[in-house]
This record gives structure tokens, C-alpha cells and sequence, in this order.
């Protein structure tokens, strides 16, 4: 079993208010008259006065949590990987890749085409909170096989601060350059373009759909959250995770205005997102759509490339894409 960060935060978060929950019992306890019964008066004040000294810390160590949540809130969501220029050279040689430039000329992520032959559509591929673009070839290899219907074209994408691109990663700065992207990619030819997200990636493609709705053919999301608000309570569940958040990636009010064909994988004991927010958004979605539960995966576990699934989900969305 994977131990993802978060699930350590809330295990945390659990303990700290149950032992809260005992002390203030305990307090309470301590200031009835069955208390001054059972314990000496002089021990009594003893006791109530170093309660009062713990509630004092508590309120102090609960209130530093909290300071520090809020000042290091970007580093909690993004966590950044950088990959140095000469490693990236080596693995772009590697594996054939080339660089994914913007209109400035900046390097913004990676192409893979297929070799000998003009692919039929693209397809954008964004990543989750933590590892690069470079983590994403594993769906590359994925795609590389399902050819039944014309090959793809892959375009990694990678976020500000990630990889070998500076910049800070926040949601504005991610979606702007993402649809800017988008259009470039657009303009360019006429050919479909899909979005795959995984994790933060799939909060990403929401967000994309939200602006460029009738231009997404189809989309794929892989351990989606419903929202960052009720995924950030749910592993801070005794902060107020509202005053945290600056970032809100409305997944669910997102997905409202597409209507186009959406493959979800949602892994059943996931504990960084739990399954139920995954279901959640799959389940309001009013368009085409179609499900992959892996019942007994962590987050992010992802059907093996000779999955029967990847096939279907690959005819499904050519299926129902959405026509310009």
C-alpha cells in the first residue's frame, strides 16, 4: 500500500481532534461535583490549573498548524519536481521526444508522433500534483496501442514551476497557459483534440472543457476529485479549509457546460480522494459517459496497458466525440 502525504495530514488532523474531544471531557469532568468528591480539593486545583496551562498550548500548537497551513498552502497542492536540462536531453533522445513550444517559443511540454505516418487525432496529457510531464509516457505507450481507428498524436503538458520550466504553479497561471495552448493547437489543422488528466490533472481538464466546451472532443479523467474544497476538508477535516484555499478547480461545476464523451477511472480505496467524490462527479455528469471502478486500487492506479478497458474507453470516445 502506497502512503501518499495527505493521508498522514489527516490521520493527523483525526488524532488531534479526538484527543481534543477527550480533553474537553475530561475538563468538563474535572468542574463537576462528582469530581470534588473523588479528588482532593488542593489536587483538584493542581490538576484543573494544568489542564488550563494544556488548553493554552493547544490553542497555540492548533493556531501554529493552521499558520502554517496557510503559509505553505501552495507547496501542500503543487508539489514541484524539477528535471534538469541535460536529464530532459537524455530522455528526450530516448524516447523520441520533441519539445512542446508556445507562441513566445518557451518550452511548455513534450510531443510524441508516431513514426512513419500522419496521426488522425491529439490528445493533451496533464499530470497530477506531484512528478513532470515526463511521468505521463506511461500512457504514451497506452495510446501507442490503440490504433484501430488512426493513430494519436501526444502532447505532454507541463506545469509552471514543474520540469524544466520556471514560473509558480497556481490554477490561473495553469489554465491560462493551457488554453493558450489549446488554441495554438487549434489554429494549427483541424484535427480532434482529446484531454487526459490524472488526479490534479483531471481538475485541469475540467477547467479547459469550461472554457473551450463545444472544442474538446472528449475527455479521460483518472481519479478525479469533485471538487478541491471537499477534497481539502476531508483531509484537513478540523481546519477551515476555506480561509486555505486560493485555488478552487470547481471540477463539478466545470463539467456543466460540456456535453461531450467522458471516460472515468475512479479506484475504490483510494485515501487520498475517496472513492465517493470520483462517483460523485461521474455521476452528475450529464453526457455521454463511461466508468472503469478498480475496487480494490490506491489513487492513481492505473489498469495495465493490455487492460481490455483502454480499448473500449478508446472506441467510446472516438464514438462520441464532438464534432466541430
Amino acid at each position: 500500500m502506497r502512503v501518499h502525504p495527505l493521508q498522514i495530514s489527516r490521520c493527523v488532523s483525526l488524532g488531534l481532534a479526538l484527543g481534543i474531544f477527550l480533553y474537553a471531557c475530561l475538563l468538563v469532568f474535572l468542574f463537576t461535583k462528582r469530581a470534588a468528591t473523588l479528588i482532593p480539593q488542593k489536587h483538584l486545583h493542581l490538576i484543573q490549573n494544568i489542564l488550563f496551562f494544556l488548553c493554552a498550548a493547544g490553542i497555540v500548537f492548533y493556531m501554529g498548524v493552521f499558520s502554517f497551513l496557510l503559509i505553505y498552502k501552495n507547496d501542500i497542492l503543487y508539489h514541484q519536481e524539477k528535471v534538469s536540462v541535460e536529464d530532459s536531453n537524455i530522455r528526450n533522445e530516448k524516447n523520441g521526444i520533441l519539445p512542446w513550444k508556445n507562441a513566445l517559443g518557451e518550452t511548455i511540454g513534450w510531443i510524441i508522433s508516431p513514426q512513419n505516418e500522419h496521426a488522425k487525432f491529439r490528445v493533451i496529457i496533464f499530470h497530477g500534483q506531484g512528478g513532470t510531464a515526463y511521468s505521463l509516457l506511461y500512457f504514451s505507450n497506452i495510446l501507442k496501442n490503440q490504433t484501430s481507428q488512426g493513430s494519436w498524436e501526444i502532447y505532454l503538458f507541463e506545469y509552471p514551476g514543474y520540469g524544466t520550466r520556471a514560473g509558480k504553479p497556481s490554477e490561473k497561471t495553469i489554465v491560462s497557459g493551457v488554453i493558450e495552448a489549446f488554441d495554438e493547437l487549434k489554429k494549427a489543422d483541424d484535427r480532434p483534440i482529446f484531454i487526459m488528466g490524472q488526479s490534479l490533472g483531471c481538475a485541469v481538464t475540467c477547467q479547459v472543457v469550461a472554457h473551450r466546451a463545444k472544442s474538446v472532443a472528449g475527455i479521460v479523467l483518472m481519479s478525479p476529485f469533485y471538487n478541491l474544497g471537499s477534497t481539502a476538508q476531508y483531509q484537513f477535516p478540523i481546519f477551515p479549509v476555506s480561509l486555505l484555499l486560493w485555488n478552487d478547480y470547481r471540477s463539478d461545476l466545470a463539467l456543466k457546460s460540456y456535453t461531450g464523451p467522458a471516460a472515468f477511472i475512479v479506484d475504490g480505496a483510494d485515501t487520498t480522494i475517496p472513492p465517493e467524490f470520483a462517483l460523485q462527479l461521474y455521476q452528475e455528469y450529464q453526457g455521454p459517459k463511461l466508468l472503469k471502478f478498480v475496487p480494490h486500487g490506491y489513487h492513481c492506479e492505473i489498469p495495465e496497458i493490455n487492460d481490455p478497458w483502454w480499448k473500449e474507453m478508446n472506441d467510446f470516445i472516438l464514438a462520441k466525440q464532438v464534432q466541430p
